[in-house]
């Protein structure tokens, strides 16, 4: 016997404003609290994935979990 299965309505997403709320709430800390919850080691973890990126002018990274943006930023630079 086959059975037909319920028809489910799509998830409901979050508005895009409520997005970019809810990332303007925590941003601010964002960086802070890694620092406390890691002893600013978050800092040196990023410095040497940037190094072992080995990422060039030109070339094209990805920061998936980007949080602040600050690991995207030192890629951007180089450094």
């Amino acid at each position: 016997m086959n059975s037909i299965p319920a028809q489910t309505s799509p998830p409901v997403l979050p508005e895009a404003t409520e997005i970019q709320a809810l990332f303007n709430r925590i941003a601010p800390a964002y960086d802070q609290l890694n620092d406390w919850l890691s002893l600013g080691q978050h800092r040196v973890w990023k410095q040497m994935a940037v190094r072992w990126s080995d990422a060039q002018p030109g070339d094209c990274c990805l920061d998936l979990c980007c949080g602040s943006g600050d690991l995207a930023r030192r890629l951007a630079r180089g450094h």
